[in-house]
């Protein structure tokens, strides 16, 4: 008897276990994912909204039926979005947006004491909370989407030339691209004088990948025509996302005009092996022409990183305004590294120049494009992976009596001396200048 009741008991206790079991699979249980558009080193951005991606899995054994998603910080809910079904052990993905705007500040570079926001992820079905997790991340800016969206913000300079010549662009091809580990390179550039002489020839360097926190182009050594020479101007951007948050690309200029000879000229640069990559060389020679027309010329510099990859809702574009440009003619001149097909759109005004590059990851390019005189907006977008924005020139045939405003500034904006002192108006003798907190340039 003691064993036919033992026998009895266990049979009751199993077919409860399995009775729960299977109430246990007839319910309903999620897992999820919640990942940060830069996700290999998951972080947030400041500057712009936040996307993220939410793939929830419903692992029970029932379909589930409006399954409401929620997003909070401290409390508040910022976003959520109802599920009108999950079938038992299918996924649903879904796109969760903080429109938050953070602003760019010291510490949002990486590395840095960055501020943490702490992300609550809810699913419930009605009132009843089935799952939910704590996510944090720091807060950095995204320096691929261009330099508004970056600290410092735009440095950029503003060139301005009046003379009557002629202008030659030069490039170098891409066989010109310097590897990290090579340490010397020679590059030859032909420029004819044509019997005239130069007014100004100015040579553009950019680089890529540096491991220096300042930049290493400072310890290069680079002569033209055998003569010694150093940049008169520098400028560097970088990702800031992840484990090469801190690697530049950057543009050095020299001045050469005093070193230029008609015919060939060689440019040799030197560095040390592991540091940096240097694309191909280009220069811009403005060339004296008593029978050429008159000119004015405008050229900004700049360098700035843009990729369309690590942020797919927020533009990544360098924009740059030119007013009053006044003439008969003018033409646009972009130059970019790293340009290939698919990586970059000029928009003037509202016009779009789709896909205008043709280059390799060790080019440097070139895009002409004539305009009409007057006011006009350009922005360069990347629309690929990474493509170095540098300078952009205008030329006018005829003196304008307008100027160029770099990024940034404003319309009205008065001029400054060096010393701080405020100018009448626009000024008319040579020298450097600072308008809307930036140089100008007039030579």
């Amino acid at each position: 008897m003691k064993r036919s009741n033992t026998i009895v008991r266990t049979g009751v206790f199993m077919t409860l276990f399995l009775m729960l079991s299977a109430f246990a699979k007839a319910d309903t249980d999620y897992t999820f994912v919640f990942t940060t558009e830069y996700s290999s080193v998951p972080c947030i951005y400041a500057g712009s909204p936040n996307y993220f991606k939410l793939e929830v899995k419903n692992t029970g054994g029932t379909d589930a039926q409006n399954v409401v998603a929620e997003l909070f910080i401290d409390e508040e809910r910022i976003w959520n979005e109802t599920i009108a079904s999950v079938p038992a052990g299918q996924e649903v993905s879904l796109d969760a947006v903080d429109y938050t705007i953070r602003p760019i500040m010291e510490n949002t570079i990486w590395g840095d004491d960055h501020d943490t926001i702490a992300y609550k992820v809810v699913i419930r079905e009605g009132d009843v909370v089935k799952k939910q997790q704590v996510f944090r991340y720091g807060v950095v800016y995204n320096g691929y989407l261009g330099k508004e969206y970056a600290y410092p913000y735009l440095d950029t300079t503003l060139r301005v030339f009046t003379f009557q010549g002629d202008v030659q662009v030069l490039v170098q091809e891409a066989d010109k691209n310097m590897s990290a580990q090579e340490t010397s390179r020679e590059e030859d550039f032909a420029i004819a004088l044509g019997g005239g002489s130069i007014h100004k020839a100015l040579l553009y360097v950019s680089y890529n990948w540096d491991k220096t926190p300042d930049g290493d182009f400072k310890t290069w050594t680079t002569s033209f025509n055998d003569n010694t020479i150093a940049p008169i101007a520098d400028y560097r951007d970088c990702g800031n996302l992840g484990r090469y948050a801190r690697y530049g690309y950057g543009l050095v200029v020299y001045d050469v005009t005093d070193y230029v000879a008609n015919g060939n000229n060689t440019f040799a640069l030197e560095k040390s092996a592991g540091q940096v990559g240097v694309y191909p060389s280009s220069m811009i020679v403005l060339v004296e022409n008593p029978s050429a027309t008159s000119k004015a010329v405008y050229i900004v510099e700049e360098a700035d990183m843009l990729s369309a990859q690590y942020n797919k809702n927020v533009d990544a574009v360098y924009p740059t305004s030119f007013e009053g440009i006044t003439g008969d003619k003018a033409k646009l001149y972009v130059f970019a590294a790293s340009a290939q097909a698919g990586e970059g759109d000029l928009i003037i005004d509202d016009t779009i120049h789709s896909d205008i590059w043709s280059g390799t990851s060790n080019s440097v390019e070139v895009y002409e494009q004539p305009f009409d005189p007057g006011d006009v907006s350009v922005k360069l977008k990347g629309t690929g992976s990474t493509l170095l924005a540098l300078q952009q020139m205008v030329v006018v045939e005829l003196t304008p009596t307008g100027f160029i405003k770099p990024a940034g500034t404003i319309d009205d904006a008065p001029w400054y001396g060096l010393d701080g002192r405020r100018l009448d108006g626009i000024p008319t003798q040579k020298g450097v200048y600072i308008r809307g907190n930036k140089k100008v340039v007039i030579l």
